[in-house]
């Protein structure tokens, strides 16, 4: 590889800065496998170019773009029956969320790269008596949740969890393991704490009918620390979640089966219980591949490793006009409202978010 190698010309911009017009060219060059960005580049009039230096122009490479709201990535642990993991991807995309059906928990080892997903659901329901998870799978999981992720669960979790199942990964759930379950139907949820994303769109209370494979829902007792979102009229908490390293896991009382999930406000309930599950910042956000090159494997699939790679990634996607990875932020101002939250529309403050976020590292 030669030592200098010029990666290419990413466009043109004409824009006002400080007291003068400036015009920019950006090149982008490689010095031993670096990045390097020239000291300057095209040429500029009136006064010098203050506001941003020549790394932060990257953005004017690109014109500004709009596009649809982002999705967020659900793994959904299969529950070995087809017909109900694809009604949880339907319900999931019908709340803005992007579900992939992976193994049933039992099967699952934690083997390949959860770095995608932010969050991981466990239904182990109609599979509920098949055995444990595999310590792998449950170090995985814990993992996901340390560095930013979500972690959701419903009934037979928890109650595995107190049968003595799933050691490591109970260290993660927001209640104390517990193996108090009934085959009661209907149940009544009525909000205990108001959050806003838990609560979006929910009326105080609801009722809604049950599944039941063995058994309807088990009982959720809080940790210290822990926050129940909803009570139950069936034994005692119908929704507790709490911070877990980085990220957030949450639990739900019932099996949340067809019956449930057919009920509009449980649907809504249990995806807004995975989106504030993954709420919080993660831990490397900039990191957004594996590879820079299309088509390779890793593409588009982060790796838990910020390199050059995530940075011509992000360019690439910026200029496509792709908003579920490009959309970082409604400002590009620190501290102003919107600062690294998602707005649907692609424009520089994205770019210059994005930077930040590179320059900064993980």
């Amino acid at each position: 590889m030669a030592e200098w190698g010029e990666w290419g010309e990413w466009g043109e911009w004409d824009g006002v800065g400080g007291a003068g017009r400036h015009r920019i060219v950006l090149k982008v060059a490689w010095r031993m496998g670096k990045l390097v960005f020239p000291r300057r580049t095209g040429f500029q009039e009136g006064d010098e170019m203050k506001a941003m230096s020549v790394k932060w122009a990257a953005a004017a490479a690109v014109a500004m773009l709009a596009g649809a709201t982002c999705g967020q990535e659900v793994l959904v642990l299969s529950s070995g029956d087809g017909l109900l993991d694809a009604n949880v991807i339907q319900v999931l995309a019908a709340h803005g969320l992007t579900g992939t059906v992976g193994p049933q928990y039992w099967q699952f080892t934690g083997s390949g790269n959860l770095c995608g997903f932010d969050c991981v659901y466990m239904q182990a329901n109609i599979n509920w008596a098949a055995g444990d998870m595999p310590e792998g799978g449950q170090q995985a999981i814990v993992d996901v949740i340390n560095r930013g992720g979500g972690f959701v669960t419903t009934e037979w979790s928890v109650w595995k969890s107190g049968a003595g199942s799933l050691v490591t990964l109970a260290n993660a759930f927001a209640v104390s393991p517990s193996a108090t379950f009934n085959g009661s139907s209907p149940a009544t949820y009525t909000q205990v704490t108001a959050q806003a994303t838990v609560n979006a769109g929910l009326p105080t209370n609801f009722t809604f009918a049950l599944d039941s494979y063995a058994g309807t829902n088990n009982s959720l007792i809080p940790k210290a620390g822990a926050t129940v979102f909803y009570s139950s009229s069936v034994l005692d908490n119908g929704v507790v979640g709490w911070d877990f390293g980085a990220g957030r896991s949450a639990s739900i009382s019932v099996c949340a089966g067809p019956v449930s999930l057919a009920d509009a406000n449980f649907a809504r309930l249990i995806t807004n219980v995975m989106r504030w599950s993954f709420g919080r910042p993660p831990t490397c956000r900039p990191d957004l591949t594996s590879g820079a090159i299309p088509g390779s494997p890793g593409y588009g699939v982060p790796n838990c490793a910020l390199n050059n790679d995530d940075f011509f990634y992000y360019l690439s996607q910026f200029a496509a006009g792709n908003v579920a990875v490009a959309d970082m932020t409604t400002s590009a101002i620190p501290g102003s409202a919107g600062y690294g939250v998602p707005n649907g529309v692609i424009n520089n403050d994205d770019f210059f978010y994005y930077l930040t976020l590179f320059s900064t590292g993980c």
